[in-house]
């Protein structure tokens, strides 16, 4: 069949206004839109020889809500915008109704089945308004061709207008695996109302032209409505902004220049879309009464009139929840996109000390937890002075204390690698991309001078405690002197006491010597190599790019958005409603306090895990340790996993993440043993060198050890908690697990699981004090 008319379905009017409307969810479209698509309707009916578009009427709304809550009142623009871009994804997903019958079946031709599938992608990420425009611009081309066939068209060219077309969708596909992995949103949606089972009836194919035609048309009025959901984001992010302008955090972003009304206004809109989940809610339970009211279960009859409207206005009130679920679902990733653009401007501003006094409690309090506002509906009046009086204090100098134990929150640690306090944490795409340039040379320039601070800061310190050993010995040895000196020689003792006693002296005068020797190694070598070090990295660091606060600060918010990213199992929620929703003051929350004293007993059942040899001895008792503790950066997440991203060597002391919000209560000390495992496994990896099985280092030993397990039986392996299919560090964690919750006894677990596991690596990890070695039979 040739259809020889030429106009085709154009873009409806995408700048319909929303006016006179509502403020609370009505049956139907406003009259003014009412009127707009009847209007439209019949400028856009297709001339004669054209079939009518498959479309549909404009999606009922349940019947009236109120949408306002107690804590949150959406302005009445607001309501209306929510309302039209809610009634859009129900008429998108009318139209995913209606090519259902045509996915996947293989009757259908290619060309046909392949703008289906193309369509369906689409609802998978919705477009931006440059791609709808461009999508539409090229079913209309199609649509015209289907009409009046070209003279001469190639395969090829064909192909190649397909592929074009795809080409636009490239982005969904690379983010389809981790859409699959997120948890949709669905807390106080009503299940689907019940139907029966609709057998598949058989395709009717007869008339391919028509059938073509209607999926052009279905694929341009998805893109129309697309245009339309688009054009409507700048009105709801004005008008949200306005609604939260008195916000204190919001003025001080702005008047640094921060351009915080994207992120305001997205917050605003989804305050909007929950008081709408709240409504559907109220009105759902207020449905179910009514529905038992009606239904009686002895009658034979069929459903009454009133039970029929019921039901109808439930599958309503589902298919709002779907659309809200789906709207929710949409924008919560422009809004995590904006939300760390924002972070990254505020960690400039905390990491350059622009800003103090209140201002500053309010950012710190953004970069520490996510706290964007005061509201009542972002944030309980109690968590909210709770927070901003823990962030008015912060530690703004770094301990150089060899003894300390750093666990930072994030606006502390941001604020001390733009000080050049510590070190920035290693850049992924300077070390794979960019290694040999300037940038590069400058990192490693800077790294080390930072470093060379803080080492030699902690060699000194470690020499003042050598001293005050010394003068402790030299005072035990006066004594023992003096004690000589008042034996009483006619005493039958005399000479046996004597004996030990000059013995004991010996010793101290000994031990005075190793220790004097101890620190006129670090003295005369290790600190004057260390500011040899540092010496040379300033003098080539001064003709490179100064590495300046704000690059820092940049690189350290990006760092951290990965690293929540890692804690939340690869999921980026919109944070300060995670903070909302899960920080409880006294709850599952891993602050300094709390992280502090569990480090602290980790070191206690792990006494070296922070410590390395500078001094070695053939006995334990006289090697020298310098203690340097890694950053634990306290990110503002909500998991129940940590991470170690890199170990002590080198110019690092290492770095671990570990979330503010713990998932499940009670889960922290699994966590950290989890995480330590993995930091000293990687600390003795870089230790070991290039010949790692021949090193004197617990990852050598531990592999030998492994080794031996390898040709003996899957029953025997199992029951030593060996695993060959797994790496060697996974196996490690299982045992260091073993090992630290029985180090209290020795170690028990570990000893009695795999005794060759606990005799290759208890040399290199002291147990605690007072507590003795297992020994075999």
């Amino acid at each position: 069949m040739k259809l020889d008319r030429t106009r085709v379905i154009t873009c409806i009017d995408i700048n319909r206004q929303v006016e006179n409307g509502t403020d609370k969810l009505t049956q139907t479209a406003t009259n003014s839109n009412l009127q707009n698509d009847q209007e439209q309707s019949k400028a856009d009916k297709p001339a004669k020889g054209l079939r009518q578009p498959i479309v549909h009427e404009e999606p009922q709304m349940p019947i009236k809500m109120n949408i306002e809550t107690a804590e949150f009142h959406p302005p009445k623009g607001l309501t209306e915008i929510a309302y039209r871009r809610l009634s859009i994804l129900m008429s998108v997903d009318k139209l995913q109704k209606l090519r259902e019958p045509y996915a996947g079946d293989e009757d259908v031709p290619p060309a046909i089945s392949s703008e289906v599938a193309r369509q369906c992608r689409e609802l998978k990420r919705l477009p931006s308004e440059e791609i709808a425009t461009k999508t539409l611009e090229k079913l209309n081309k199609k649509l015209q061709d289907v009409i009046n066939p070209p003279q001469e068209e190639s395969p090829a060219e064909a192909e190649e207008e397909d592929d074009e077309l795809d080409d636009f969708l490239d982005d969904v596909d690379e983010d389809e695996e981790e859409d699959e992995d997120e948890d949709e949103d669905e807390e106080g949606q009503a299940p689907p109302p019940p139907s029966e089972p609709v057998e598949r009836k058989p395709i009717d194919l007869s008339d391919i032209d028509k059938l073509q035609i209607d999926v052009l048309q279905w694929g341009i009025k998805q893109s129309c409505l697309f245009l339309e959901r688009n054009q409507l984001t700048q009105p709801l992010l004005d008008i949200g902004t306005r609604c939260m302008a008195n916000e204190r955090l919001f003025k001080i972003l702005d008047h640094y220049d921060c351009q915080p009304q994207t992120l305001y206004g997205w917050t605003a809109y989804h305050g909007t879309l929950d008081s709408f989940k709240g409504a559907c809610k109220a009105k759902s339970e207020q449905l179910d009464e009514q529905l038992k009211a009606v239904i009686n279960p002895k009658s034979k009859k069929k459903q009454s009139p009133e039970e029929l409207a019921i039901r109808e206005e439930m599958s309503r009130l589902y298919d709002l929840q779907t659309a809200i679920n789906g709207e929710i679902k949409d924008i919560t990733r422009d809004m995590v996109e904006e939300f760390w653009r924002v972070y990254t401007e505020a960690a400039v501003i905390v990491a350059d000390q622009k800003v103090a006094g209140e201002d500053e409690t309010y950012i710190r309090a953004f970069l520490r937890y996510g706290m964007i506002g005061e509201a009542p509906w972002l944030l309980s009046e109690e968590v909210s002075k709770f927070l901003l009086e823990e962030c008015a204090h912060p530690r703004r100098q770094w301990d150089y204390h060899v003894d300390a134990t750093h666990v930072l929150y994030t606006d502390e640690y941001i604020h001390m690698v733009g000080q050049g306090f510590i070190t920035p944490a290693m850049d992924e795409d300077l070390e794979l991309n960019q290694k040999g340039s300037d940038d590069w040379k400058v990192d490693k320039m800077w790294r080390r001078i930072v470093y060379g601070k803080i080492i030699e800061s902690a060699y000194k310190q470690t020499v003042e405690q050598l001293q005050a050993e010394i003068e402790r010995v030299g005072n035990e040895q006066q004594d023992l002197e003096i004690k000589v000196e008042k034996l009483n020689p006619q005493k039958s003792t005399y000479k046996q006491k004597k004996r030990e006693m000059q013995e004991e002296i010996q010793s101290c005068k000994v031990a005075v010597a190793r220790l004097q020797k101890s620190i006129e190694q670090i003295d005369g070598k290790l600190i004057p190599d260390e500011q040899a070090a540092v010496g040379e990295a300033q003098s080539r660091i001064g003709g490179l790019p100064p590495m300046t606060a704000e690059i820092l600060a940049r690189r350290e918010a990006k760092g951290i958005r990965k690293g929540c990213k890692l804690c939340a199992k690869l999921k980026e929620p919109f944070l300060p409603f995670v903070l909302r929703e899960k920080y409880k003051p006294g709850g599952a929350v891993n602050d300094r306090a709390t992280v502090n004293a569990q480090i602290g007993e980790l070191e206690m059942l792990d006494p070296l895990i922070f410590k390395d040899i500078i001094i070695p001895a053939k006995k334990p008792a006289n090697r020298v340790y310098l203690r340097s503790c890694p950053y634990i950066v306290l990110t503002p997440a909500l998991g129940q996993m940590g991470f170690s991203l890199n170990p002590r060597g080198g110019p690092d002391v290492g770095r671990l993440l570990v979330p503010v919000l713990n998932a499940r209560p009670g889960q922290l000390d699994r966590m950290c043993f989890d995480i330590f495992s993995d930091f000293r496994y990687d600390t003795s990896k870089m230790s070991a060198g290039v010949d790692l099985l021949t090193s004197d280092t617990l990852v050598a030993a531990y592999a030998n050890a492994r080794w031996a397990y390898r040709k003996k039986s899957k029953e025997i392996r199992e029951k030593a908690a060996m695993f060959n299919e797994e790496n060697d560090r996974t196996n490690w964690r299982r045992h260091y697990i073993l090992y630290m919750t029985s180090a209290m006894d020795g170690g028990k677990k570990l000893f009695f699981k795999c005794n060759e596991v606990y005799e290759a690596v208890i040399k290199y990890m002291n147990l605690p004090e007072g507590v003795e070695r297992l020994q075999s039979n």
